[in-house]
């Protein structure tokens, strides 16, 4: 039996059809958060789970995937030809985005409910962190665990939230935590070291689906939002606007409750992705919000 411990390593190179950037012109997009800062905590849990102090009884697969930002290719490849059977592998940790807890000094944990014994692993790890972490019910977040999931393996997602500078040229390494990160890394370690040192492995659980079909980050239309995760609000609460966006255009401002969209209530990020992948660039819509 093994555990999967992954993190994509392609970003966006010098823009192209993902990129956020106001100005079209190709500029290189470092993607230090997105996903260096990812890549280096795998770098740092390989080093820590591989000391004799600390080998776990499983086996530990470290994966740095590419071509996530075409679409999880290397993820959903590894699922369609796993190097251990994908029945053999009993949890699936994901870090994409972990390089930003120093302005909110938060991290979610995505992905909780596919196992029901996933609380119990990580609650007293994430006490004696100190961390500010969330436990998110939610499996949104369109990144390498998605596959894993599909394939009826539990996963939990490490994630530190979006940011204005989510795939723009300035996605830089001075913004980065350094010190968030290490701390990422630690707790994933002792995360990764239970899962698998544990005598009955985890029991996948199909998470609630969303009302509105499956959730994905991946929409054809842009509000131009930066969501704020694990919030414990019904709606989707706005950390902030994108500038030059539909969103600064119409007036959103951060601290704004979005509960509706195009005629759909939003109660979750789910049923707002969802809501957002039926529209189309150009669409009007009407937005509903709670503000104050």
């Amino acid at each position: 039996e093994v555990v999967v411990v992954g993190a994509h390593l392609d970003h966006l190179g010098m823009g192209g059809a993902s990129s956020l950037s106001d100005s079209k012109s190709p500029a290189i997009h470092h993607g230090a958060d997105d996903n260096a800062s990812g890549t280096s905590a795998l770098i740092e849990i390989a080093s820590i789970l591989s000391s004799p102090a600390n080998r776990p009884k499983r086996t530990v697969v470290f994966i740095a995937f590419s071509g996530e930002e075409l679409g999880l290719l290397g993820s959903v490849h590894y699922v369609k030809s796993p190097v251990f059977p994908i029945k053999d592998t009993v949890a699936m940790v994901n870090l994409d985005m972990v390089g930003r807890m120093k302005d909110k000094s938060r991290l979610s944990l995505i992905g909780i409910k596919t196992s029901p014994g996933w609380e119990s692993v990580v609650s007293p790890l994430v006490k004696r962190s100190g961390l500010n972490v969330v436990l998110e019910d939610s499996t949104s977040g369109g990144s390498d665990h998605q596959p894993f999931q599909a394939a009826k393996v539990p996963v939990t997602f490490f994630f530190t939230g979006l940011h204005a500078d989510y795939h723009r040229p300035s996605d830089t390494v001075d913004k980065l935590d350094i010190d968030g990160i290490a701390k990422v890394s630690q707790l994933a370690a002792r995360v990764v070291e239970r899962v698998a040192d544990a005598r009955e492995r985890l029991v996948f659980s199909e998470p609630p689906a969303a009302a509105g079909g499956s959730s994905t980050m991946r929409a054809k239309a842009s509000l131009g939002t930066i969501p704020e995760y694990g919030a414990g609000v019904i709606g989707v609460l706005v950390g902030g606007v994108r500038a030059g966006s539909p969103a600064e255009k119409a007036g959103l401002q951060a601290g704004d409750i979005l509960v509706g969209f195009a005629g759909k209530t939003i109660r979750s990020i789910e049923e707002y992705t969802a809501a957002l992948g039926e529209a189309n660039p150009g669409d009007v819509v009407e937005l509903k919000v709670d503000r104050k």
